[in-house]
Order: C-alpha cells, then structure tokens, then sequence
C-alpha cells in the first residue's frame, strides 16, 4: 500500500520539494509513494542555429530522447532516492507510448501498473530544439 500520494503539478518544482520532504523527514529508503500527473517524450535536437522556414528542412547532429513531464520526472528522482513509486498516468498505444512505460519499468524500475494506455489519444511529445553556441532552447 502506498503511503504518500502526490499530485503532481506543472510549475510547482514538485521533484525539488520530494526531494527536501525525503531528505527533511528522513525517511526510510523503502518509503512509498505514488504520484499522479503527467508522463511524455522530450525530444532534443542538436544543433539548431534556426527553426526552418514552412516547407523547408533542416539537419541536426545528435537527437535525445527521454521520458519526461511532471509526474514521470518525479518519479524517476523519487525512486532515485531510494522509494517506490508507482505512477499513475495516461498515454497513448502508439511508438512513444511504449517507450513511456519500457523506460520507467526497465531502466527506472518504477511501477507502472497505474498507468493507462488509451487508443484514441497519441502520447505527448515536446521537440525541443537547442541552439548550439549558447545552449538556449525552444519548444516546438
């Protein structure tokens, strides 16, 4: 049974505060939490000195993808430090719904169970394109 349940918000920096409750409460590294929010793809493209034109195309170098969003993020810093987490989320059936729950089940070790795979919505996903003298992004 899990004894924490953590909704998990947009803008909070919810993984820092877990973070500071885990280290502040000291509790054991078998504490159990689930947490509930969002779970998606970042996509991250390298270089990128400008986004193209409509009908144009652009190369990069390096491409990177992760599991990311509010919920998926928290967990993996979660389970990091010792708990363990289920995850309670949606995704779609499609390629990067798989990579979704393979990542946090495999090389995360999170429990997926809670989390649900619908047809009729693809999973979200964020390209985001890093300049490459600075290291700023944008988001498309």
């Amino acid at each position: 049974m899990f004894s924490a349940i953590l909704m998990s918000g947009i803008f909070f920096g919810t993984t820092s505060l877990v973070a500071l409750y885990h280290l502040y409460t000291k509790k054991e590294s078998s504490s159990n939490i689930a947490i509930v929010g969002l779970a998606c793809i970042d996509i991250h493209a390298y270089p990128v000195d400008k986004l193209p034109n409509p009908g144009d195309v652009s190369f990069v170098d390096k491409i990177n993808i992760s599991v990311a969003g509010t919920a998926a993020g928290t967990a993996v810093v979660c389970r990091k430090l010792g708990m363990n987490v289920q995850l309670r989320c949606a995704v779609g059936t499609d390629f990067m719904g798989e990579v979704v729950m393979k990542s946090l089940l495999s090389k995360h070790d999170i429990d997926t169970s809670g989390l649900s795979a619908l047809s009729n919505y693809p999973t979200s996903c964020t390209v985001i394109n890093v300049e490459p003298n600075t290291g700023t992004y944008t988001y498309t």
